[in-house]
């Protein structure tokens, strides 16, 4: 199965008309704190097991649940574990967090 891509211009549109979309950040934690999307949630990739995301009260296995990380490198990986172990509704954000910041969309650091 081939992994739904979208850029973070479109998934900032996405939000604009629905505040209750997931977004997981798979970078570090240092990273994330530096600077991220304004409604990311962290799950480094390090520690990052599908079964355990979705298993978790804010993160709903039937929403589609996008993933984002500095590039859209470690992002990609983190959704094919998800599809791995049985996850569909995964969008990797391309070009990550640098491109976010790149285009101006709301951030969030500390």
């Amino acid at each position: 199965m081939s992994i739904k891509q979208i850029g973070p211009s479109e998934l900032h549109s996405l939000f604009e008309r629905d505040e209750t979309i997931q977004v997981i950040d798979v970078r570090t934690v240092e990273e994330f704190e530096d600077i991220r999307c304004a409604y990311a949630k962290n799950i480094p990739l390090d520690s990052f097991d599908p079964t355990s995301v979705f298993g978790n009260e804010d993160i709903d296995a039937n929403k589609d649940t996008y993933i984002i990380c500095r590039s859209g490198k470690r992002s990609q990986s983190a959704a094919e574990l998800c599809v791995a172990a049985g996850f569909t509704k995964v969008i990797n954000v391309e070009g990550g967090t640098l491109e976010w910041v790149a285009n101006g969309l709301p951030t969030k650091n500390g």
